[in-house]
């Protein structure tokens, strides 16, 4: 298990859960108020995306972000990219990286796993956040969603990695969906299963605890990118959590074959099935 932070990269060995071996740790980078904000197994290498712990806005001179590329093995620094903006994730699609962040993103071509190259970098004129992401190939045609906090989803055709193409936005206030409700949150993650679309669906600071307070799961039905159709799944109020720490949980989202785990603070987890999903 890999993990990042405000420590840095460490590698551990779980064995249950309450046996947890430390194997390696790599906090170097730490030094220059860069803190770990994600990573992404690839081989034999770590794609670790980074940001800075200070405030404001990612315009600001100097260093907001890096891509560090690290052997998996011992967690040796092996390149570090330097970025104008803050990141958040980086995921692997064959020769394909991607990296997201705040108000942009890059794609490079990691044919040599170590020294990446840029094909494509994105920066939006006004501040937004590309924030969790996954690939979809469909019919041959490869595409990239984001979630982008508040405003909800961008699709993107990447299919030319070097001349990406925006097809579709999805705010999550579009009343095209199954369910009456008058969605109000943000939104950090998503994972496919085609022909479905889980975005997870977490509160604003200003409507926790009231309300417009909306936490759960939003479907989308992405058969057809010109009619997408979404529904609100919600946990159940008797469930939430109390907490106020960091972005509003539920941020994150996984899938293990018929179930989706999402995280919800001091509550742990809360699982969904989708075996019938249809």
């Amino acid at each position: 298990m890999y993990t990042v932070g405000f420590f840095g990269v460490r590698k551990q060995l779980v064995s249950s859960a309450k046996q947890i071996k430390l194997l390696a740790e790599n906090d170097e980078f730490c030094k220059n108020r860069i803190i770990g904000r994600g990573v992404c197994v690839s081989g034999e290498f770590l794609y670790v995306t980074c940001r800075t712990f200070l405030p404001g806005s990612t315009k600001k001179e100097g260093i907001n972000g890096q891509l560090i590329i690290m052997r998996k093995k011992n967690l040796k620094i092996i390149n570090i990219f330097d970025y104008d903006i803050k990141l958040i994730e980086a995921k692997v699609y064959g020769n394909i990286l991607l990296t997201s962040g705040l108000q942009g993103f890059n794609i490079y071509d990691i044919s040599v796993p170590n020294k990446p190259t840029e094909l494509f970098l994105y920066r939006n004129s006004i501040y937004n956040e590309y924030q969790g992401f996954e690939f979809i190939k469909i019919k041959g045609k490869l595409f990239v969603i984001f979630t982008m906090f508040g405003e909800g989803l961008e699709i993107w055709n990447i299919t030319n990695p070097k001349k990406p193409k925006k097809i579709r936005n999805l705010p999550l206030t579009n009343d095209v969906m199954d369910s009456p409700e008058k969605i109000i949150g943000h939104t950090m993650d998503v994972e496919i299963n085609y022909p479905y679309l889980y975005a997870v669906l977490g509160p604003l600071s200003s409507t926790v605890n009231t309300e417009k307070d909306m936490r759960g799961i939003v479907v989308y039905d992405i058969r057809n990118f010109d009619s997408i159709k979404k529904r609100l799944v919600m946990i159940p109020k008797k469930d939430w959590y109390t907490k106020r720490t960091g972005d509003r949980h539920p941020n994150s989202i996984e899938r293990y074959r018929n179930n989706l785990y999402v995280n919800f603070v001091e509550k742990g987890v809360a699982v969904f099935d989708i075996k019938d999903a249809q």
